[in-house]
């Protein structure tokens, strides 16, 4: 384009001069003006961070605030001495008139950067859509301006539904979500902050939800990027184990009673069975904790098919142990369909590795049915031969939603020794689902 206009008188007009280290435009500042280079080089900055370069004579630069009148996205700012063509949009019309040849090619470049930056506007849209956590944008309005796949699976809408409308009404309690917000106005980075929503057709959902605003060069608040992701499984685990708790103090508090009562009509026989029934309620207690505790880690990494996490937890859970404090030989993880999903052994010696995709659907799951345990009957094969395994099987789920089964692989000879518990102890025993 520049053999087109130099040379010609015209130009003195439209000509500007920097020197290095001097700001063409600021971030930020109002500006309807296109440029283009004619020599030098400048620097493009976000902030005080440089991210791209402008470096070849022809090359325009400012067209977005030119062809939108909005504001400066970036500065430009001069390495050295530049020398550069400057076209105000009220003069447009005049500079086509002095240099008719130019129109095309100024009509290309800025056809060329829109392309360009559709392509980065799309590429960002296919990147965010690519995150497994719900990812929302909204403006300083708080008005939604992008909203990924997950966001849509998350909270049941789809962008039709929620484009340029504000956030908040997506939650069930808006005015927390705005008292969020104003956190984040402030220049406060929330985390994980709990909220709910309804989903129209799964329900009530629990969201740890956080927030990091958005700021330009100036440290003007532009809007918010708002993650998401699903806690409901969690919640609901804490919910059972505070339910489960209650039930524990009643349990205990029926037992003292019991057990008052019959040592004062029966002695003798209590002496024994009392000592046989506290031992067997031990058991029971330390189960009902262990689940409830590998419940609220395991249903998460379970649901997203996440195994190096659920590797790390169960490993994790056996560290956390006492040598021998436990009479688990190791734990097995099944998905809905009863294959093994993972597995960790208490003695580093055997690989649980293996048994990942293995399945136990032809295992029979003994127990009543409202109870959240089965009994297992497991035949393996060890060094020595085939050996029984005595398992027992505990029910993950989401709501009503069955994502598993967490087992634990009972040592029979010390739950024997510890607590008197045998096999058929193991089968009377009852969980209630909630």
């Amino acid at each position: 384009m520049l053999d087109k206009v130099l040379g010609n008188p015209n130009l003195a007009k439209y000509l500007v001069s920097f020197s290095g280290g001097q700001n063409v435009f600021l971030e930020g500042e109002q500006g309807a003006a296109l440029y283009v280079l004619v020599s030098g080089e400048l620097d493009v900055l976000k902030g005080q961070q440089v991210i791209s370069a402008v470096t070849r004579p022809g090359d325009i630069f400012g067209e977005i605030a030119f062809l939108l009148g909005s504001e400066r996205t970036a500065t430009l700012r001069a390495r050295g001495d530049v020398k550069a063509i400057r076209i105000p949009a009220d003069k447009i019309s005049d500079f086509f008139r002095d240099f008719p040849g130019a129109v095309q090619e100024i009509s290309r470049l800025l056809a060329q950067r829109l392309d360009q930056a559709s392509r980065a506007l799309f590429g960002f849209k296919e990147l965010c859509d690519q995150m497994p956590d719900a990812v929302a944008i909204s403006d300083a309005e708080g008005r939604v301006q992008a909203w990924n796949r997950a966001a849509a699976r998350l909270y049941g809408r789809d962008w039709s539904q929620v484009g340029h409308t504000t956030a908040e009404q997506v939650f069930e309690d808006p005015q927390a979500y705005r008292e969020l917000l104003a956190k984040a106005q402030a220049g406060q980075r929330v985390l994980e902050a709990p909220l709910s929503i309804q989903h129209p057709t799964r329900g009530q959902r629990h969201l740890a939800l956080s927030l990091s605003p958005l700021k330009d060069a100036q440290g003007g608040f532009q809007g918010v990027v708002a993650v998401a992701r699903d806690v409901t499984a969690a919640v609901r685990t804490r919910q059972r184990l505070r339910r489960l708790r209650r039930w524990l103090f009643i349990s205990l508090g029926l037992s003292a009673l019991l057990s008052a009562a019959a040592l004062i009509t029966y002695p003798y026989l209590m002496t024994t069975q009392r000592a046989v029934s506290q031992h067997r309620l031990e058991f029971r207690n330390l189960l009902a904790k262990d689940y409830m505790l590998l419940a609220s880690l395991l249903a998460r990494p379970l649901s997203e098919g996440d195994r190096r996490q659920s590797s790390r937890k169960l490993k994790s859970f056996f560290e956390m142990q006492e040598p021998g404090a436990v009479p688990y030989r190791g734990l097995v993880l099944l998905d809905k369909d009863k294959k093994v999903f993972d597995a960790h052994w208490a003695d580093q010696g055997q690989d649980a590795k293996k048994m990942v995709g293995t399945t136990y659907e032809h295992v029979k799951f003994a127990g009543a049915p409202d109870s959240l345990h089965k009994v297992l009957v497991v035949y393996r094969q060890t060094p020595g031969g085939s050996a029984q395994s005595v398992e027992l099987a505990f029910e993950l789920r989401d709501q009503d939603h069955l994502l598993g089964w967490l087992i634990f692989v009972l040592e029979p000879q010390k739950i024997k020794k510890l607590y008197g518990i045998e096999l058929a102890d193991l089968k009377n025993m009852h969980f209630p689902r909630s």
